[in-house]
């Protein structure tokens, strides 16, 4: 069992050794549970090691309009250094229109076109915490990310297709899938590691890796993971999974993000 919580727990240590203070903004729309858990995670955290975090929440069925212009307001205040917003966002938000209205000085998330065009040409600053901690999992893991074979279950933009780019740059070949891609045992069969991050329990099963395979289980639905046998998959592989693993890390290098756009400001 891959403890993410101990590596997360290193992080936080430093951070709170660290004599600054900066101010997180984070925009949460609408009752997604998830959503919620993480956005309590990280004021938690920030509170804990003597950052600070506030909350501007928004009704679900809010015009996208009205996201911008606070995104925008965000920017503008001077005392706030970093600005999240939480995904996913309702349907009729466009998550590219509100990275883009994002001060990139201000993006804790690694999203705007600015740092997610650095990322794509393999020199990223700010890079999206749960890639960022699958990237630390499987180098505390391996060390050496060389002719690794990745199977990422997740083509989004928050996890699935950043970490593809920093993986191959490491020197890893990666195969990218999403929900509907046909036959995925085909591709996890034939993985050294595994990363699945979708939010639909079952989507991977033991039997769908090989013995030895890394598994890193970054999904999260009302406290579970994408995988839904964890203790089969604990005694056939290298398992990282939730609660506990890949989750607290990703909060973790949120705060070491929104300390890196303080100083960078």
């Amino acid at each position: 069992m891959i403890d993410g919580e101990e590596i997360a727990e290193e992080l936080l240590s430093e951070l709170e050794k660290v004599d600054a203070s900066p101010k997180l903004r984070i925009i949460l729309v609408g009752e997604n549970q998830a959503s919620k858990t993480f956005v309590d995670e990280k004021i938690e955290a920030a509170e804990r090691i003597g950052f600070r975090a506030e909350v501007e929440k928004f009704h679900e069925n809010i015009e996208e309009q009205e996201v911008i212009e606070e995104v925008k307001a965000g920017n503008k205040a001077s005392d706030v250094h970093g600005i999240l917003v939480q995904l996913p966002l309702p349907e009729q938000i466009s998550e590219e229109r509100v990275f883009e209205a994002l001060k990139t000085l201000k993006d804790v998330d690694g999203l705007t076109p600015k740092n997610m065009g650095k990322t794509l040409r393999g020199e990223p600053e700010i890079l999206p915490g749960a890639v960022e901690a699958v990237e630390k999992i499987l180098e505390q893991e391996l060390g050496s990310l060389e002719s690794l074979e990745v199977t990422v279950i997740n083509n989004s933009n928050l996890i699935g297709r950043p970490l593809s780019m920093v993986l191959s740059e490491r020197g890893a070949t990666v195969t990218l899938c999403n929900r509907k891609t046909e036959d995925l045992e085909k591709h996890t069969e034939k993985a050294d590691a595994v990363v699945t991050a979708t939010g639909q329990r079952g989507v991977l099963r033991p039997e769908m890796v090989r013995e030895g395979t890394i598994v890193i289980d970054a999904g999260y639905s009302l406290g579970k993971g994408d995988i839904e046998d964890k203790e089969k998959m604990d005694r056939k592989t290298s398992f990282c999974g939730v609660p506990g693993g890949a989750g607290p890390l990703t909060v973790a290098v949120t705060m070491k993000n929104l300390l890196n756009c303080y100083r960078n400001q």
